[in-house]
């Protein structure tokens, strides 16, 4: 990614779940270091996604029923 390459809402979310190469990773994270806004929404995604894992977690574990075959 380019400099000059705009950052679309699906590059910042490929980056909170981890789906970027280190490359494309490193290049995102320098971008959004000079882009308030969007470092702003990085974290806020990155929030939102901790929180959704706490709520999981506390959960109660369902079992899987199994489909007769």
């Amino acid at each position: 990614m380019r400099p000059e390459e705009r950052i679309t809402p699906q590059d910042i979310e490929a980056l909170v779940d981890g789906q970027l190469d280190p490359v494309h990773a490193a290049r995102l994270h320098a971008q959004l270091g000079r882009n308030p806004l969007l470092n702003r929404h990085y974290h806020h995604l990155i929030a939102q996604k901790q929180l959704l894992l706490r709520w999981w977690a506390a959960l109660p574990k369902l079992d899987n029923p199994t489909t007769p075959g």
